[in-house]
């Protein structure tokens, strides 16, 4: 795992070439008060490295999520925070499944695609996360809004976006239950994927370090 500075340094090293991109990914994690929109997004990046779909289910995102969970709060121990409902999910498919707790992610991915997937907390993550993840970019046409109007908001607004010069990563199809990765954003991702990845795993980790602060050196713990 690299220094603060460091995976700060690399990230912003690319604002020359992509400073919109660079702004938008600051600005998403720089509050995260919960794990979700740090797992949504590791577990979009982790999609991309296995496929190369442009057209991501919110199921198969929401399975992802569980399984990067797993190792940080089955094996590890550690805390996701006290209001942080991925974790007791976790839990529950540990304690159901039986599965070991240094399961391959592969394993834990078809475990919990098998038996897990009309869980309540997959019907939260869909409510929530795919569109509050998008704020950041919509920031001014939602100042003001009543929360209840903010997802079909942000969803019309990524969806303008597709045809502007700033276009959120994805946005929703029809159905509300697929995202449509923007084509450049893709490529962008992809094309720098261990710099990105370094960043938001770097997040992840100091994340976790704030809400486990007996745990030393969880930032060293997770890079081995």
């Amino acid at each position: 795992m690299q220094p603060v500075d460091s995976v700060a340094d690399m990230l912003y090293g690319l604002k020359d070439k992509f400073p919109e991109r660079t702004y938008y990914l600051g600005q998403v994690f720089r509050n995260t008060t919960n794990s979700y929109k740090l797992l949504w997004f590791m577990a979009i990046l982790s999609i991309l490295k296995r496929t190369d779909q442009i057209e991501i289910k919110l199921e198969e995102i929401f399975i992802e999520m569980l399984s990067l969970a797993w190792h940080s709060v089955c094996f590890y121990r550690l805390s996701l925070g006290k209001q942080d409902k991925l974790q007791d999910v976790v839990l529950t498919i540990q304690d159901q499944s039986n599965l070991p707790l240094d399961a391959s992610s592969t394993t834990i991915r078809e475990s919990i695609g098998q038996g897990y997937k009309n869980n309540n907390i997959l019907k939260f993550l869909a409510q929530y996360v795919p569109m509050r993840f998008l704020s950041p970019w919509f920031s001014e046409q939602l100042r003001g809004k009543k929360d209840h109007e903010k997802n079909s908001l942000i969803n019309i607004l990524a969806r303008q976006s597709q045809e502007s010069v700033v276009p959120t990563p994805y946005y929703l199809d029809d159905s509300l239950t697929t995202i449509r990765l923007n084509q450049s954003w893709k490529i962008f991702l992809i094309e720098n994927l261990g710099v990105i990845q370094a960043f938001v795993d770097f997040h992840f980790a100091k994340y976790l370090q704030t809400r486990n602060p007996n745990v030393p050196g969880i930032i060293s713990l997770l890079s081995n």
